[in-house]
């Protein structure tokens, strides 16, 4: 019998293998230029490159070098709207995948690299600076960030932003900057985010029947509480369950109140959809034992058809709606008072009321020709009609014909913490502080005190 016997000697330390130095090889190649086959003309100053290296890091300059564009075949490009320091910051992170240190990015430097970022769809080097930028995110500066986001896709920095507006007391404050009205004058749409967002799970209603109903919660909204009501399947059974209905329904006890119902489907690039949507005027009467006239709306808002092929996105629909009170408005002509020395009464039954827009215009013409009294007694009945829709409107006026009982009044309302997240939200106030930039400070001052 014959035995084979082998020895291993086991060594307490293994040969130690060191760190990956690719990177710094990588940078080392940019820093030398050694191979460089590409170079980019940037506002005079030239960076030599790898055509390799660029092809493999952005789709874009993938594009560019390997496609049938011009620059496929040049050995120098020059690029446009990118300043040196910007592009030799990208350049440096493609090369080496890190991130420039903190001291190098002020918040302008970090908002051009998150502009080269976006244009090359360096995805990683954007998020990094969208970090970057929250981090620096305030009260004044919010809104200079969501524009950013809106303008450059970023939707996790878009959704911080959002989120961060969300809060009751940033709100306040925030809507009063000029970040923010420069940013929904660009971005109107981003306001329809702002408002109340109603998610509806599409799969669990295809097993709900034609009545069966799903709510909101309560939404607050022109000192009164209102509830949202949807019916998947419709509550109407001639239509077959065809068609999605959405009501609002009234739940304060509370005299006749007039309220916009404003309802509209976000499409799959959350975007308010142009052509499913509405908006009602209904005037809500006192609840009592014989008037259950409290619910408003459409049953036939969609069909269940046009949600599933257009506006589904990962099993939800999401549906947006605002709600305002309003006031009826009354108007009474310049030349009745010229001859009577006063406004017309209003008929009993309101029916000869004219739109608030009237009395605006008969103000602008008391002003104009010194009807200082008449000046008052539109102002009065423009305050009389005062809501969360209009204020805006009526402060524009008080501040172009110089009434300043009724520009006080309209700030004031402005400060009533039930009116100023609906009042601000609206194009009245939009188009107010672009005519009045200078209101923003009043309103600072009464709203937050500052």
């Amino acid at each position: 019998m014959v035995i084979t016997c082998g020895v291993k000697v086991l060594r307490d330390e293994p040969i130690s293998v060191p760190p990956s130095n690719i990177l710094s090889h990588l940078g080392g190649l940019l820093d030398s230029a050694d191979g460089s086959d590409v170079s980019f003309v940037v506002d005079g100053e030239e960076f030599a490159a790898h055509r390799a290296v660029l092809i493999a890091r952005s789709p874009v300059f993938k594009a560019q070098l390997l496609g049938s564009m011009a620059d496929a075949k040049m050995t120098s490009t020059t690029l446009q709207d990118i300043a040196p320091a910007t592009f030799r910051v990208m350049l440096r992170y493609m090369y080496t995948d890190e991130f420039p240190e903190d001291a190098e990015l002020v918040t302008e430097k970090l908002q051009d690299l998150f502009v080269a970022a976006d244009r090359f769809a360096l995805d990683r080097l954007k998020l990094f600076c969208a970090g970057k930028l929250w981090i620096e995110v305030s009260v004044d500066t919010v809104g200079a960030a969501l524009a950013w986001a809106e303008t450059y896709n970023c939707p996790e920095l878009k959704k911080k932003c959002i989120d961060f507006l969300a809060d009751e007391k940033n709100f306040r404050k925030v809507v009063l900057t000029d970040g923010f009205i420069q940013m929904v004058q660009k971005f109107p749409s981003v306001l329809a985010e702002l408002r109340v967002k109603f998610k509806l799970n599409f799969e669990e209603t295809k097993s709900f029947a034609i009545g069966q109903v799903v709510t909101s919660g309560d939404i607050s909204a022109g000192g009164h509480l209102w509830m949202i009501e949807c019916y998947p399947c419709g509550d109407n059974n001639e239509d077959n369950g065809e068609y999605l209905g959405v009501f609002l329904h009234h739940e304060s006890k509370t005299k006749d109140v007039k309220a916009i119902f404003e309802v509209f489907v976000m499409d799959r690039n959350g975007a308010p959809s142009p052509s499913h949507r509405f908006r009602l005027v209904h005037v809500y009467k006192p609840k009592s034992k014989g008037n259950n006239d409290n619910t408003w709306g459409e049953n036939r808002f969609v069909k269940r058809s046009d949600l599933e092929s257009l506006y589904l996105t990962n099993g939800l629909v999401i549906i947006m709606c605002g709600v305002e009170d309003i006031a009826p408005t009354t108007f009474k002509a310049m030349l009745q008072f010229i001859y009577t020395d006063d406004l017309p009464r209003d008929e009993e039954d309101g029916d000869e009321q004219l739109p608030t827009e009237a009395f605006q215009d008969l103000l602008a013409a008391a002003d104009r020709f010194a009807l200082d009294r008449l000046k008052l007694m539109c102002a009065k009945k423009l305050w009389d009609d005062v809501s969360t829709d209009t204020v805006g409107a009526t402060l524009a006026c008080a501040e172009a014909y110089s009434c300043p009982e009724l520009k006080m009044k309209c700030i004031d309302f402005f400060a009533n913490e039930k009116n100023f997240k609906e009042a601000v939200l609206t194009d009245g106030f939009v188009q107010l502080v672009q005519k009045f930039p200078a209101i923003l400070g009043e309103l600072r001052v009464k709203v937050v005190g500052a």
